[in-house]
Order: structure tokens, then sequence, then C-alpha cells
């Protein structure tokens, strides 16, 4: 779709995808397109996988966004833990922004190619 997209209108200069592992072909429709990845088109996606952080370091997507599915699961089983144990509720929900994962890494869940050497994705 991103190709036909990209050839019916030359002027697209911007995809935004909600997963690193469609964003892949993404990247290779903007090439079939005849355009760079990166330079005439601005990829962002969201995962934060090893694929998708090894593409944004090497500039053909701008940005990936962090998921960190360790944190947030072992957050809902803690909560289940708790409401199964005691009857009560955990208030709040966890700002993944706030995990150390994030915080002693890159410092921001946007990881872009200035940061992408601070992120070790957890898939």
């Amino acid at each position: 779709m991103v190709q036909d997209a990209i050839s019916a209108n030359g002027k697209i200069d911007l995809v935004i995808s909600s997963w690193d592992d469609m964003t892949r072909g993404v990247e290779q429709a903007v090439h079939d397109a005849g355009k760079t990845p990166g330079k005439d088109v601005r990829i962002y996606s969201v995962g934060g996988t090893t694929a998708g952080v090894a593409r944004v370091s090497a500039e053909a997507w701008t940005s990936t966004s962090v998921l960190l599915p360790y944190e947030e699961s072992s957050y809902g089983v803690a909560q289940l833990v708790r409401a199964l144990s005691s009857g009560e509720n955990t208030p709040g929900f966890a700002y993944l922004a706030q995990a150390p994962a994030v915080t002693q890494g890159p410092g921001s869940i946007f990881i872009t190619a200035s940061n992408a050497n601070k992120f070790h994705p957890e898939y």
C-alpha cells in the first residue's frame, strides 16, 4: 500500500507505521518507489525492536518508539497478584517513560540516531 501511495502521490515525504516489523515493509516500499528512506521519505515506527533500532541507527528510519514487553508484563502480573492476594487494586498505571530501561538508557521513549546506542531492545 505504501508503494502505491507514494507512486500515486510523489509528494509523500513521511510515513508513520504502527510496528517495527511492518515498517520493514514500508522501507522496502519506499525503495521500490524509487525514493531513499530517511532522506526522501521520513519513516517513524513503534516497537523499539532490535531490527527497528538498527534501522534508526543506520538513519533509514527517523525514529522508533520504545515498547518494553518485560516491564509491561511484570507490572501487570504484580497488579494481578496484589488483587488476588489482597483484593485491592493497584492505583494508577505504569508510565514506561519512567522505566529504568528508558531513564538509565536513551532518556526518551523516542529512539533516534542520536540516542539509539543507549537503548537495549527487549525483543
